[in-house]
């Protein structure tokens, strides 16, 4: 129908939407054309080995901020709610071909992202992870793309959104200007790796045992009689060198637990970070992690990356972090004598505290502040007519501090008309949530006390070891020179209640491993020419190393890094010499390719991590580049030490 009145109300309802778009897309030209920005793809180091390909790239996209978040922070009324990440990259995907740089028949072969806390800088490509097909054999071409994608909220549409999508064009291979192929080869028989020569605990104080699990004495009611132990943390370092080319002296790095944090009412957080023996970051990405307190089996394995640079990393560590939480969590209190008082040990729940024994059993624990330990109590006289404690960890042989925050390593009293719950909610603790954020100390309203007075009669809690014991129905207040013990650990009873195996706690502030890493080498001592073999050998009329019908192939593999091959007939005339280097002629290593020449007469050059490679192709032709006639072959290797060894082959044409 014709339009009446273009100021009819209902006309300008249907045109408001247009009115807001115009206006958005005006302050974006004026903005000049800002607009969401997709992450870029990272410079490629691939490095090709034995039926494996290692890629390797650095973290700037962790580390780039979208400039759209700017220009939103000048126009706020294009985002109200203020959702837009300024840091949005999210995460990676990884695709491979077998058929040369294309989209159309590129395969996602892996996926990291910070959501999934498995974010890393490297990926290695093997044979055997190629399930069903094994198709990554040594003289395959094969190409990688890396796609970087991000998360931020569109506010428009009021939802979640990431760039690019999966289906657009993929970057192959570029580890700069040029585009380059992917073989992989065998290694050099004197190549070694870097590797993992130690990993040693460091306690944050006292000495720890270095076991998984010690029996204590009980005395059949339930009640642990000597001093738990202090035992070393169980953690699994799985050490991965991506480039050994990089790792050239023997180097140590340190993991340390620098923080921890509330997650939920009974489990907690860890930040750990990987340094250098100054206590700079090695990694500059800190992990942080969840300990849990629930009756299950829980590991966590952040990815801690060595060696970073604009090229990649040289190695990385993944550590699980292991809390085997199917065990009893135990805490007992002998109070010493003292009757003046009703003693339990709080139990925090969301809607408040609950009062157990002098014994408390249960698979739940305050796993975010609490470690085994016996703790010897000793009440004080602080004058005034006030009382305090002296508090001894004697696991560990040292005095316990009172601290007015409860994620000191402390004691303190809990102020009366103050819950438990009240000071974990007070430090972040938000319940039933993974969204706990830690308060910072400057910004918390409660506080634990370091004095009581003498003549109190309302309820309190004594604050220790991450835990909080009530005292309630108070006729006296313990006197001057009681001594009280608590013990806690963790573990589990055996039938009769004499014997409580305890087992590692989880980590916990201050907690340091050192981490020794031997480097790589390539000493021509320790080549090994009795692994020299011909591939494919027979060679009958064509193999899967040809490049064309025109182009045949076969292979000298597991060669040293430095060697002469000399190829001889039945009749032992001389057919060809090739002069074998490690370093990879693809672009992937450090070579000069005098067959290019510029226009200056100066071969191209190439840089890169490969450079013990153990394979040398042939391609069957004479020193004169005729095709050679079928027959059997002698090879005659000299490495760069003159020792030699001699074998043969076989060409079927």
């Amino acid at each position: 129908s014709e339009i009446g009145n273009i100021d009819d109300p209902e006309v300008q309802d249907q045109l408001s939407p247009i009115l807001d778009y115009a206006e958005i897309a005006k302050i974006v030209r004026e903005g000049g054309y800002i607009l969401p920005e997709t992450p870029q793809p990272p410079p490629l180091t691939i490095i090709p080995g034995d039926r494996k390909v290692t890629i390797t790239w650095s973290d700037v996209n962790v580390h780039t901020p979208d400039a759209y978040y700017y220009f939103l922070q000048e126009h706020p009324e294009l985002d109200p709610e203020g959702k837009y990440r300024e840091y949005d990259f999210e995460g990676y995907r990884l695709y491979r071909s077998f058929v040369g740089p294309s989209d159309s028949h590129s395969e996602l072969i892996w996926e990291s992202s910070l959501s999934d806390g498995n974010i890393a800088f490297s990926y290695i490509d093997r044979r055997e992870d190629d399930i069903p097909h094994y198709r990554l054999n040594n003289g395959m071409k094969v190409w990688y793309a890396l796609v970087p994608y991000d998360r931020n909220w569109d506010p428009g549409e009021k939802k979640w959104f990431s760039l690019p999508d999966p289906s657009s064009g993929k970057v192959w291979n570029r580890p700069g200007a040029q585009l380059y192929t992917v073989i992989p080869r065998s290694e050099a028989s004197n190549f070694k790796p870097a590797e993992l020569s130690a990993v040693t605990y460091i306690p944050p104080i006292g000495e720890a045992l270095s076991v998984t699990t010690y029996e204590l004495s009980g005395d059949g009611t339930g009640m642990i009689t000597e001093t738990p132990k202090f035992l070393e943390p169980i953690i699994d370092i799985e050490f991965e060198a991506v480039n050994s080319e990089r790792i050239t002296e023997d180097e140590s790095g340190y993991l340390v637990v620098t923080d921890m944090g509330p997650h939920g009412g009974i489990a907690g957080s860890r930040t750990v970070e990987y340094q250098d023996a100054s206590g700079n970051l090695i990694d500059p990405n800190p992990q942080k992690i969840m300990v849990q307190g629930r009756g299950s089996t829980w590991n966590k394995s952040p990815i801690f990356s060595g060696g970073m640079s604009d090229e990649g990393i040289a190695y990385q560590l993944t550590c699980t972090f292991q809390q085997n939480t199917v065990r009893q969590h135990h805490a007992q209190l002998d109070l010493g004598g003292y009757t003046g008082a009703e003693v339990g040990f709080v139990t925090p729940r969301c809607w408040g505290p609950v009062k157990e024994g002098l014994i408390y059993e249960a698979g739940r624990s305050n796993s975010a502040l609490t470690r085994t330990g016996e703790f010897v109590i000793t009440w004080k006289d602080a004058g005034g007519g006030n009382l305090t404690c002296e508090v001894y960890d004697k696991t560990r042989g040292v005095s316990l501090p009172f601290s007015k925050y409860i994620d000191d390593q402390n004691w303190g009293f809990i102020p009366p008309g103050v819950t438990y719950p009240d000071m974990l909610e007070d430090w972040g603790v938000v319940w039933g949530s993974p969204d706990n954020v830690k308060v910072p100390k400057e910004e918390r309203s409660l506080a634990l006390v370091e004095t009581l007075p003498a003549d109190n009669t309302e309820e309190f809690n004594l604050y220790l070891n991450g835990e909080a014991w009530n005292f309630s129905n108070i006729t006296s207040m313990p006197s001057p020179g009681t001594v009280m013990t608590v013990i806690v650990a963790y573990g589990t009873w055996n039938d009769d209640k004499t014997v409580f195996t305890q087992i590692p706690d989880a980590i916990y502030l201050g907690d340091k491993w050192k981490i020794d890493i031997k480097a790589m080498s390539l000493d021509p001592e320790d080549a090994d020419l009795s692994k020299i073999r011909v591939v494919p050998n027979p060679y009958m009329a064509s193999s899967f190393l040809d490049l064309s019908p025109n182009s045949r192939r076969i292979e000298f593999v597991n060669l040293p890094d430095k060697c002469t091959i000399r190829i001889y007939s039945l009749g032992g005339h001389l057919v060809n010499v090739l002069n074998h280097i490690g370093s990879n002629r693809h672009g992937w290593g450090n070579y000069k390719d005098w067959d290019r020449l510029d226009a200056f007469g100066q071969p191209r050059e190439f840089t890169g991590y490969d450079n013990h490679g153990g394979t040398e192709p042939w391609n069957l032709r004479n020193r004169f580049g005729q095709t050679v006639a079928s027959g059997l072959y002698f090879f005659h290797v000299t490495d760069s030490r003159g020792k030699t060894y001699t074998g043969k082959f076989y060409i079927i044409n």
